[in-house]
């Protein structure tokens, strides 16, 4: 019985991702690498990495970044 119950947990799926609605809104962040300061710009490349995570698809070692 448990195998039964085991099987329905595993799933393949061939429907292609949704984008979420952040991805429809949000873009990557620009700074100025002369005026804006390294916490700043730290803060930036972080945002900019999770948005390439999430809307294109591109994690380091295919993780999701929350």
């Amino acid at each position: 019985m448990i195998p039964f119950a085991l099987s329905g947990c595993v799933a393949a799926s061939t429907a292609p991702a949704v984008v979420s609605d952040y991805c429809r809104i949000a873009t990557p962040l620009t700074y100025d690498s002369e005026r804006d300061t390294m916490p700043t710009i730290k803060e930036i490349e972080a945002h900019n990495s999770k948005w390439v995570c999430v809307c294109e698809n591109d994690c380091p070692n295919k993780t999701v970044v929350n």
